[in-house]
């Protein structure tokens, strides 16, 4: 059968299209994933890394002790049975860990170190002879802390004061949930945290953001996110009822692009001061967005994806961004928010969970389950088997 010209062109286009479509699924990839049924950081039974590109940084790096992810037991972050969007565990975020470090005030922080010679003594004598004495005004002793924060950031409560030198209620730390050596070496840094008032701004817990990083520890690399390309990020969330939020909102992730000057960041907040409600800020790159998108319940697993599709050349601006949020097994198919007229530049670092804004005292944990990063959209997961409580005597961290 011949065909005609038009039916030709028809075929053709279709073709075309057919293409393009098995071109981009080869090229899509998942450069991230996490469902938390294996122990992270294990040495006997280790998460493959990276996961599969990219991976958590590894936690507490015992000389700088800021870089790398604040995980395990009595820290900000653990693996836990209590609630799970799928399979048995998920990644519990508690506000009161690394012995409550993240509610300290946001200003006001001093640091010290251990004077040079002095090993395993339950004082501290500062190096450099300061008077330590107007560091600590007439308070109740109760709050009269320091955090060691060079041992694991044990906590110690202050008896007295003598010139240079802190003396210790008990002779050993107020808390040491991270298992710290409970005392004071040779260069060990302190951090005298100022007491909050009512209202004072507390600690954004900056060392709470997970960056991920490629294999070896390398930054994320600009090449995951070429021109015209796209780039995914999928979390679920839940937070209990019982649950204190910190009162202004905390960040579910960072994103990070640079296009001629210092990178720009996008970030989607879960905005408690705002009903509970998932915002967009995208300020730098395509502006700042307050509309409340989704207001968050309590007790209820959330799909959250946002989609990031770049310009299509240097100094284009048609890049999009699109995000996808709903209760978990409800239909999440259309977008809830897209923006358009996007230039992004280089991708250069992202994160899952970003920091958290407050002037109350947050308390007990939040949940995320099931996260990944891909080339592509991701999508819900299929057939989770839920969330459920713990069975009575069943231990809640793993």
């Amino acid at each position: 059968m011949r065909l005609s010209n038009k039916q030709l062109l028809i075929r053709l286009t279709a073709c075309h299209a057919l293409l393009l479509l098995l071109s981009a699924s080869v090229q899509a990839a998942t450069l991230f994933e996490d469902d938390f049924e294996a122990p992270l950081f294990d040495p006997v039974t280790p998460v493959p890394t990276p996961n599969p590109v990219l991976e958590w940084q590894t936690p507490f790096d015992p000389v700088s002790n800021v870089f790398g992810m604040m995980f395990g037991e009595g820290d900000i972050y653990t693996r836990s049975l209590a609630y799970k969007h799928s399979g048995k565990y998920s990644l519990r975020l508690n506000f009161a860990g690394r012995n409550n470090f993240c509610n300290v005030c946001i200003s006001g922080s001093k640091t010290f170190f251990m004077k040079s010679g002095e090993n395993d003594r339950t004082f501290f004598q500062d190096n450099a002879g300061t008077d330590l004495t107007a560091e600590f005004p007439e308070l109740p002793d109760s709050q009269m802390r320091v955090y060691n924060s060079t041992d694991r950031w044990a906590r110690w409560q202050v008896q007295s004061v003598t010139g240079d030198r802190l003396d210790f209620v008990g002779n050993a730390p107020f808390q040491n949930d991270l298992q710290g050596d409970g005392d004071f070496d040779d260069g060990d840094e302190i951090r005298i945290v100022k007491i909050c008032n009512s209202g004072d701004r507390r600690s954004d817990c900056n060392l709470g953001i997970n960056y991920l990083r490629e294999g070896g520890g390398n930054p994320v690399s600009a090449a995951h996110f070429p021109f015209g390309g796209t780039l995914a990020r999928r979390m679920y969330i839940y937070v209990p009822s019982e649950t204190i939020m910190p009162n202004i909102g905390i960040k579910l992730g960072y994103a990070h692009f640079k296009k001629g000057g210092p990178p720009k960041a996008h970030f989607l907040i879960l905005m408690v001061q705002r009903n509970s409600s998932l915002e967009v800020d995208q300020l730098g790159i395509a502006g700042k967005y307050f509309a409340k998108i989704l207001p968050i319940e309590k007790n209820r697993w959330y799909y959250i994806e946002e989609v990031f599709k770049r310009e299509s050349a240097l100094g284009a601006s048609d890049g999009t961004f699109e995000l996808y949020a709903a209760p978990a097994g409800a239909d999440a198919s259309v977008p809830l928010r897209v923006n358009t007229g996007i230039e992004y530049g280089d991708l250069s670092d992202i994160s899952i969970v970003g920091n958290w804004q407050k002037t109350n005292e947050d308390a007990g944990s939040m949940y995320f389950d099931d996260v990944a990063i891909a080339t592509s959209k991701i999508g819900p997961v299929p057939n989770p088997s839920g969330s459920y409580p713990l069975a009575p005597g069943e231990a809640d961290i793993q």
